[in-house]
């Protein structure tokens, strides 16, 4: 009779420990790259907010520099991020893309390390 390990039996539970530490960083990992989408998706919802509260009270003839002041201060806040404001009408059309998107009329909210957000803002 046999007392102890054999070395095959370590290797093999080695191999299993090691298996299973890589699932585990690999669900890390995903989960990490999840919380900075919802990150940057939470700012870009705050930053919209910001916006809207901020077109609601101001002059129309003070759009561009309101825009501008928003843009600094998505740069502090989302990575890569531009927005725009266009008035139409009776109403503000507002986007904010960030992570390098480049498009600019977001039809559809893209959320993720790269996305965009669109909203509108009816104006009396």
């Amino acid at each position: 009779m046999h007392k102890g390990f054999t070395f095959l039996e370590i290797l093999f539970s080695l191999l299993l420990i090691s298996l299973l530490l890589l699932g585990m960083d690999a669900t890390l990992f995903t989960s990490l790259r999840q919380v900075k989408s919802n990150l940057y998706f939470t700012s870009a919802i705050q930053q919209l907010a910001v916006i809207t509260e901020r077109l609601k009270i101001m002059p129309a003839a003070e759009l561009t520099e309101t825009v501008k002041h928003w843009n600094e201060q998505n740069q502090h806040v989302l990575p890569q991020t531009t927005g725009w404001v266009e008035k139409k009408a009776n109403a503000y059309s507002i986007v904010i893309t960030w992570g390098g998107y480049k498009a600019k009329n977001c039809q559809k909210n893209i959320i993720g390390e790269t996305g965009c957000l669109h909203a509108s803002l009816s104006v009396k």
